[in-house]
């Protein structure tokens, strides 16, 4: 897996688009030049953005604590799937 360092979290947003990291520093905008998305779009977007780094480190002890009760179980086994593939591309993989 490759394994791809991001801007140290937490994120927040700022002025409805304006993704900022820990530091202070201006790491994205949400795009509201586009005809398809509105302001409200543009904000939601933003903030899914802003909460990758927690969504990341939340899937990672999703991993871990399913691999404790799997036991086999398919349904586990799915979520896990589903999961570890969520981490690999958050982590620039495929």
């Amino acid at each position: 897996m490759t394994t791809t360092k991001h801007t140290p979290g937490p994120w927040c947003v700022e002025h409805e688009t304006e993704i900022i990291a820990a530091e202070g520093q201006r790491i994205a905008e949400a795009d509201t030049r586009s005809i398809n998305f509105t302001g409200g779009e543009a904000n939601a977007n933003a903030h899914l953005i802003a909460a990758a780094p927690d969504l990341l480190a939340a899937c990672e002890a999703a991993t871990e604590v399913i691999d404790c009760i799997c036991d086999g179980d398919d349904k586990a086994g799915c979520v896990r799937c589903l999961v570890k593939t969520a981490i690999a591309k958050a982590r620039g993989g495929k």
